[in-house]
C-alpha cells in the first residue's frame, strides 16, 4: 500500500480536523483507522501526537471547506472511519457535512468511495478520476462526442468544471420554435449534431424536443451553457422563433451577457433588424463567413448592419426578405464574394450594377436577385447587351441562350467568363472559368 500521510496530506488535514469534532462531541475514532495513519507516515515514527502536530496545525472550517472543494477526494478517510462504524451512505453523509460545514460536495466521488471501502478494500491511497492528471482527463473530454461529453459532466465535479472548458464536439446548431397548429401549445426543437468525418459511420446528432412554454425556458438555458464556454466553434448555427418576439429577444440577451465573441462561420437567423444588430456585435467577425437573413429583417437597417465589421469581413450574404429601394443599398453588397437578394423592384441600372460589378471586383463569385416585376425583354437587351459568346445547339443552356435569356461575357484582364441569366423575375449573374 502506499503510504497514506506522504502522498495525501490534505486528506490528513482534514481527516484530522473530522475526528477532532467527533471528539467534542464524545465520539472516539476507531483504533484500527488510526494504526493505518500512523503506519503510513514514516517522518512520524509512528507517533500520533506527531502526526497531529504535522498535519493539525491553524486548521479552520473554512480551511477545511476549501480542500474538500477543491478535491472531493480529500473526504477519503473521514468516508472510511463512517464504514467502519458501520453507517449507512446517507448517514455517512451527513455526518461528514455537517461537521465540515458544506453539503456541496461532489456526491458521485462521495459515492465511489464509500462503496469501495464497504467492499472491504480499504486501501485510501486507491487512485481514482481525482487523481489523474487534469491533461489526462481534458485529453479525455476532448476526444468525446458531444453526449459522451454530457455524460461525463454527470461522473464528478472535477469532470464536469473540465468538460466545460474543453472544446465542445459540434458544429452545427439548429433551432426552431413554434405553436402548433391545432393548439396554443408551444414546441421548440434544437438539434446539435457533428456531421460525420471520414473515419465515421454516420453523423453525431442530438435531437432534443421542448414541449410547452415553460420547457422553452429550459431550451435557452441548455443554449446558454453551450455558449457560455469560450472553446466553442460552429460552421453552422440557425435561429427560427415564431411563437413570440419575446423569445428572439431571449436569445439576445444571453448573447449580450456573454464575455466573449461567438466563433461561427455562418449564421441563418430569422431576427427584427434591431435585434439582428444586437446578434452580429457578439460574433467574432474573423470567423463570420456568411450571413443568411430571414424574413423578419427589415430593410431599412441595412445602413447600420453595413457599418459593422462583421459585415465587412463577410463573404456571402443571403436576404429572404424583401429589399426596399434597392438601388439605395447596392453599394452596400460591392465588397462580397456571393450575394442572394430579395427585391420589392429592380430597374435597368440595376441590372448593369450587377454586370459591371463583375468586371470591377475579382473577388465576386456570383450576384443574384429575385424580384416583384416583371424585367421587360426588350430593356433588357439595350442595357446589357448582346452575347460576346456563342452557344451552338449542343450546349446544355443552348435553349435559354436562344431565348436571350443566357449571355456570355468576358471579363477584362481575366481569364473568366461571366455568365449572366435575366428572367422575368430574376438576374443572376455568376463568374466562370470556363463555358459548358
Amino acid at each position: 500500500m502506499e503510504q497514506p500521510i506522504q502522498s495525501q496530506p490534505s486528506a490528513i488535514k482534514v481527516f484530522l480536523y473530522y475526528a477532532k469534532q467527533r471528539e467534542k462531541n464524545g465520539k472516539k475514532t476507531d483504533g484500527e483507522l488510526w494504526d493505518l495513519i500512523k503506519n503510513g507516515d514514516e517522518t512520524s515514527g509512528g507517533s500520533l501526537k506527531k502526526i497531529k502536530a504535522k498535519h493539525g496545525k491553524k486548521t479552520t472550517k473554512k480551511v477545511i471547506k476549501q480542500l474538500v472543494l477543491d478535491n472531493p477526494s480529500n473526504l477519503r478517510l473521514c468516508i472510511l472511519s463512517e464504514v467502519i462504524e458501520k453507517k449507512s451512505m446517507i448517514e455517512a453523509f451527513l455526518n461528514i457535512t455537517n461537521i465540515i460545514g458544506t453539503q456541496n460536495i461532489d456526491s458521485h466521488d462521495f459515492e465511489f468511495w464509500f462503496e469501495r471501502f464497504n467492499s472491504g478494500n480499504w486501501d485510501p491511497n486507491q487512485k481514482s478520476l481525482s487523481d489523474m492528471p487534469i491533461e489526462v482527463l481534458g485529453a479525455i473530454a476532448e476526444k468525446s462526442d458531444f453526449m459522451s461529453q454530457m455524460q461525463l459532466r454527470g461522473v464528478t465535479r472535477g469532470f464536469r468544471d473540465i468538460v466545460d472548458q474543453v472544446k465542445p464536439s459540434i458544429s452545427v446548431i439548429k433551432c426552431y420554435f413554434e405553436k402548433e397548429v391545432y393548439a396554443s401549445n408551444v414546441i421548440g426543437n434544437i438539434c446539435i449534431w457533428n456531421p460525420k468525418k471520414i473515419t465515421d459511420k454516420i453523423d453525431t446528432m442530438i435531437y432534443k424536443f421542448y414541449d410547452g412554454s415553460k420547457n422553452l425556458n429550459r431550451a435557452l438555458d441548455d443554449l446558454e451553457h453551450i455558449f457560455e464556454n469560450r472553446r466553442l466553434q460552429l460552421t453552422i448555427f440557425e435561429w427560427c422563433d415564431s411563437i413570440s418576439i419575446e423569445v428572439d429577444k431571449q436569445l439576445i440577451e444571453i448573447l449580450m451577457s456573454l464575455k466573449h465573441k461567438l466563433e461561427f462561420s455562418l449564421i441563418d437567423i430569422d431576427l427584427k433588424g434591431n435585434l439582428m444588430i444586437k446578434l452580429l456585435k457578439v460574433m467574432n467577425p474573423k470567423e463570420l463567413k456568411s450571413i443568411h437573413f430571414g424574413t423578419k429583417f427589415e430593410s431599412r437597417y441595412l445602413d447600420q448592419i453595413a457599418q459593422l465589421e462583421q459585415w465587412k469581413q463577410a463573404h456571402e450574404v443571403y436576404f429572404r426578405g424583401e429589399i426596399r429601394d434597392l438601388s439605395r443599398h447596392l453599394h452596400h453588397f460591392m465588397h462580397l464574394r456571393d450575394v442572394e437578394l430579395s427585391a420589392v423592384s429592380i430597374s435597368m441600372e440595376d441590372v448593369l450594377f450587377v454586370k459591371n460589378l463583375f468586371f470591377q471586383k475579382d473577388q465576386m463569385q456570383e450576384f443574384t436577385i429575385r424580384c416583384d416585376n416583371a424585367l421587360s425583354q426588350e430593356e433588357y437587351d439595350e442595357t446589357v447587351g448582346p452575347s460576346e459568346i456563342e452557344l451552338n445547339e449542343d450546349h446544355i443552356d443552348f435553349d435559354v441562350y436562344e431565348t436571350g435569356e443566357y449571355r456570355i461575357y468576358h471579363i477584362p484582364g481575366s481569364n473568366d467568363f461571366l455568365g449572366l441569366f435575366g428572367y422575368a423575375h430574376k438576374v443572376r449573374g455568376f463568374r466562370t472559368e470556363w463555358i459548358w
